[in-house]
This record gives structure tokens, sequence and C-alpha cells, in this order.
């Protein structure tokens, strides 16, 4: 299991180029037991299924990340430019607060 925790990707349990992602991680004792067929056809059960109240319900999220307030990461100009933009061509929401960061050069709060 701690394999899965390695830092180094080409050492990491189930990254390896020489062997699959799934022999990898089906050989481990921990995992032995999952039909794997079954699991890619998506056949298997969960063994445990949240009980939300809603599509927006955090009841099993810590209240220390919950309750925290968010903060507007700014991304540089330069790298924003570098990334490949196609996939949001068709989002129309624009964060007012990067309105004023482009027109007045505010701090974001």
């Amino acid at each position: 299991m701690f394999q899965l925790l390695e830092k180094d990707p080409e050492r990491r349990l189930g990254t390896s180029s020489s062997s699959s992602v799934s022999a990898d991680m089906a050989h481990q004792p921990f995992f032995r037991p999952i039909n794997w067929e079954r699991l890619e056809k998506k056949e298997l059960e969960p063994p445990f299924q949240p009980k939300l109240k809603s599509g927006s319900d955090v009841t099993y999220f810590d209240t220390d990340f919950t309750m925290e307030r968010p903060h507007l990461t700014v991304v540089d100009k330069d790298i924003l430019a570098s990334m490949d933009q196609a996939p949001f061509q068709s989002f129309s929401y624009t964060n007012p607060d990067m309105l004023l960061l482009a027109n007045n050069k505010a701090t974001p709060t």
C-alpha cells in the first residue's frame, strides 16, 4: 500500500511503464479479492454509499474544510496564456474579482 504514496512516479505502484496498472494493483494483497473485470464493467456495488440529502450535501467532509473561507488564486497571465483554453470556450462565467483585477489592478480578497 505504501507504494501508492511513492513520490517518484516511475516507482509508484500502478505507473510503471513495464507493466499494466491493473496487474500491479491486482497482485497487491489488499486488492487481490477484487474482481477486476466486474469492476471495469461497473458491476460491483461499492462497499459504502453515502446517504446524501442533495447534490451539495457536505455532511461527510470535515468542517475544517467546509467552513474555510475560499480565497481567489490569481494565475500569472503568462502561465494562463501558455495553457490550452479550448476546453473552456463554452464557459460564460467571469469572476467579478478578476474583472476588478484586470481593470483596476486591485488585490483580490
